[in-house]
């Protein structure tokens, strides 16, 4: 008799943050009005958002790495650097 071997669906993760990253990242409490308190930090430190029809910002992977300090590797190299500069941000 064979061993079956368990199936496991891996998902990649979202290319956006989702909220409760939102709100650790800005440092902001999550109550009411907290979406209006992001898109105003998000501003002050010049990372671009989309607004969701609810009102919460969608916000990129990529454009917050590239917001604190993360550059793209040369080709040669092929991965991203790991240290974020978080002085960059306000």
């Amino acid at each position: 008799m064979m061993a079956t071997v368990p199936v496991v669906n891996l998902v990649p993760p979202s290319p956006w943050l989702s909220r409760d990253e939102l709100l650790e990242l800005a440092g902001v409490p999550a109550e009411q009005g907290a979406a209006a308190r992001i898109r105003r930090w998000l501003k002050r430190n010049h990372i671009p958002y989309l607004s969701a029809v609810n009102g919460w910002p969608q916000v990129s992977r990529l454009k917050v790495r590239q917001a604190l300090g993360e550059e793209m590797a040369g080709p040669s190299q092929g991965e991203l650097t790991l240290e974020p500069n978080f002085d960059a941000l306000n």
